[in-house]
Parts: structure tokens; sequence; C-alpha cells
């Protein structure tokens, strides 16, 4: 044993001018990639999504999406290929690339904008979402990535009013329904009152006041 050790040590000595000729390279291209690669900022901002808040047993019929559903339609929403040329035409993303494509223009930014949904999420809970924007320079980086929180709230706002107003819709429809039945069920009511007015508990007091009367009236 002790003699392979000191072979494999004598071979590693004898090579050891291309083994660091291999470590020289190897370093020499990383210094070279890091000077000349250009710089990649990166602004993070995080945000919580939150579903609308109704309760499930007073809307069981209606559609509940939880906070992760949510955010997979506001992603959605927010990279169109429209949404993103917009985004990339204000803020200058591609002054340099003015002749690229607006097809490959929108799938770059797809590739920049970065929006971790969680991978679960705690029933009862609201997850935090990460969203940043790969840029150039810093002040880009920062601007985009305000944008896209800006996008992401509002598009939030707009959905939890919309899920509000289908559940107020859904109440407003269930009284009206519920009024119907309630207006049917007086009726039938009603009309068995009328047809059993004589044999009814709540007029049995007079029935026997009346008996009593005339049985008074027959002994005098």
């Amino acid at each position: 044993m002790k003699q392979e050790i000191t072979f494999y040590l004598a071979l590693f000595f004898q090579r050891l001018h291309y083994v660091t000729a291999l470590v020289l390279l190897g370093l020499a291209g990383g210094l070279y990639l890091a000077f000349n690669l250009p710089a990649i900022w990166r602004a993070e901002a995080r945000l919580v999504i939150e579903a609308a808040q109704i309760p499930g047993e007073l809307a069981a019929s209606t559609v509940q999406a939880g906070p992760v559903e949510i955010l997979a339609v506001i992603r959605g929403q927010i990279l169109t290929r429209e949404n993103l040329l917009q985004i990339a035409s204000r803020f200058a993303v591609y002054a340099d690339a003015a002749d690229l494509p607006d097809d490959q223009k929108a799938a770059d930014m797809v590739e920049r904008i970065v929006m971790d949904l969680p991978p679960s999420v705690t029933p009862g809970t609201s997850p935090f979402v990460q969203v940043s924007f790969d840029a150039p320079d810093p002040e880009m980086s920062a601007a985009v990535t305000n944008l896209l929180v800006d996008q992401i709230l509002e598009q939030n706002t707009r959905l939890r009013n919309t899920v509000a107003a289908q559940t107020l819709e859904f109440f407003q429809s269930e009284v009206k329904r519920l009024d119907g039945e309630l207006a049917a069920q007086g009726d039938k009511i009603l009309q068995f009152q009328e047809a059993h007015k004589d044999a009814l508990p709540t007029s049995l007091d007079y029935q026997r006041s009346r008996q009593t009367t005339l049985q008074e009236r027959l002994s005098q």
C-alpha cells in the first residue's frame, strides 16, 4: 500500500508542470471572463399576495382561489408579449440592440424577470413572493423591478375586487331566490289557514268561549 502511494506521488510530481499549466490556464480564462463580460445587476423585491378575505362557509358555492393560483394568474398577465415590449421600450432596455426582433426581445425579457412562486403554501398563510429583474445597470434594474411590483399589486387588487363583486352578485341572487321561496311558503300558509280556520289551534280559545256562551244561553 505504501509503495502504491509513493508511486502515485512520484507520478504526480513528474506531471506537476502539466497540472500547473492547466490551473493557470483556467485561472486566466476566468479572469478574462470576469473583466470582459458585461456586468449584470439584479434588484429584488419581496411582497405578499393575499386572496380575497371571504369566509368559505358564507360563499361555499363561489370559486375560492388561493394565493398561489392568484399569483400564477397575475404572472401570466404581466408576462404577456405586449406588456413586456412596453416595459422594454419605456426603460430602453434594448437601446443598444434596436434591430432586435420583438419576439426575441419578449423572450429575453422573460429570462430577465424572476417571479419566484413558493413550492408549497401552508393553509391559512400568505406566501412571500420574490420579484427581480436583471439589467446592465442598477438604476434600470431597480426601476423595472419597482414597475413589476406595482403591476403585481394592481392586478392583485383588480382580482380581489372581481372576486368580491362576484360573491356579492351571488349573495344578491341567493337573497332574491330565498325571498321568492319565502313568499311562496307564506301564500301556502295563508291558504291553509283560510281553508282550516275553524280547526286550527289559533282559534281554539275563541271556539271555547263561543261554546261557553252558547251553553249559558241554552241553560237560560
